[in-house]
């Protein structure tokens, strides 16, 4: 670790760090088990045959425990004994934008799958789930890596964080903006809601009942278009709702000079971005997968069947 530190209000011992740094920690640590039920259910739930939207939102729950592990532990680390090596700093910040690179992709691509499946196979049944999962999968990681590796590589100045977290004056780089952020997460909003809309027209259409054009709940609904699945569009949307808040988070830290960081309430953003969103993220997984169809019986009865088999 660095001895000195430029930005030292972000160790201060204040109620407010000490508050974000628990909560962060407590999730973390209570979290862990119930995104592994998700994946306990999404592999050996109900359903007979796993579509390629089940193993998608199985990606994405694998990639949030490896942020935990790989990205908000350094963070807590630095937020409680001060800066990080250049070289840790570096490669947690090209993780983290990679990951969360990765998620938006792997969120856009269950919404075009599911518009795929609706509107352009004539023959569900006979689609090759694990191959275009493989390939989608391995398509969406090469991209994510290849364009973070190029925009840290190629950029004279790292983002404003990476010189928080090494405790390192940030004002040259101020001057010098980071490329490479809000870019993803206006495509994928796009992309989302044209495919939300196209979907609910669609149902409207044929739909047997009568109906009006409003945009009623029932319909908006992604549950009654596919009730076997856990996927819907209120969880894409959401989760793309979280990843954009950390791009203005990212872009308000930026913003804010190097000499009037360490102020009140401007260090706070730092906070924000780092323990707050990760942490209202995971709480929100949490409670949608098990709020949503009783999966916390679901995954006990699913387990006391697989023990009962074992014996």
């Amino acid at each position: 670790m660095n001895s000195s530190d430029f930005y030292p209000a972000l160790t201060d011992n204040n109620p407010i760090r000490i508050t974000c740094l628990v909560t962060c920690l407590v999730t973390i640590l209570l979290g862990f088990p119930f995104h592994l039920g998700v994946l306990w259910f999404e592999r050996f739930g109900s359903d007979k045959k796993r579509t390629i939207l089940n193993m998608l939102v199985s990606e994405v729950i694998w990639l949030m425990v490896g942020f935990v592990a790989v990205i908000q532990f350094p963070e807590i680390f630095r937020f409680t004994y001060g800066p990080l090596p250049e070289s840790l700093c570096f490669l947690q910040l090209f993780a983290r934008n990679s990951l969360v690179f990765t998620i938006t992709l792997l969120l856009n691509a269950i919404s075009i799958w599911r518009f795929v499946f609706i509107f352009c196979l004539k023959n569900p049944a006979a689609f090759r789930d694990n191959f275009w999962f493989l390939y989608s999968s391995l398509v969406i990681h090469l991209f994510s890596i290849l364009y973070w590796g190029t925009c840290h590589f190629v950029a004279a100045y790292q983002p404003v964080v990476f010189y928080i977290c090494t405790g390192q004056n940030s004002e040259e780089a101020i001057k010098h903006p980071f490329k490479g952020y809000g870019t993803i997460e206006v495509f994928s909003f796009v992309v989302n809601t044209f495919i939300y809309i196209k979907i609910y027209f669609h149902k409207q259409k044929i739909s047997p009942e009568p109906h009006t054009y409003g945009f009623s709940m029932k319909v908006l609904s992604m549950s009654e278009m596919d009730k076997a699945n856990l996927v819907n569009y209120f969880f894409v949307f959401s989760c793309l709702s979280f990843l954009s808040t950390t791009f203005m988070t990212v872009a308000k830290v930026n913003s804010i000079p190097a000499k009037d960081f360490n102020m009140y309430p401007n260090y706070l953003w730092s906070y924000y971005r780092s323990l707050v969103v990760p942490t209202l993220s995971s709480i929100f997984v949490i409670i949608w997968f098990y709020s949503k169809k009783n999966l916390r019986q679901k995954v006990w009865d699913q387990f006391l069947n697989e023990v009962y088999y074992h014996l």
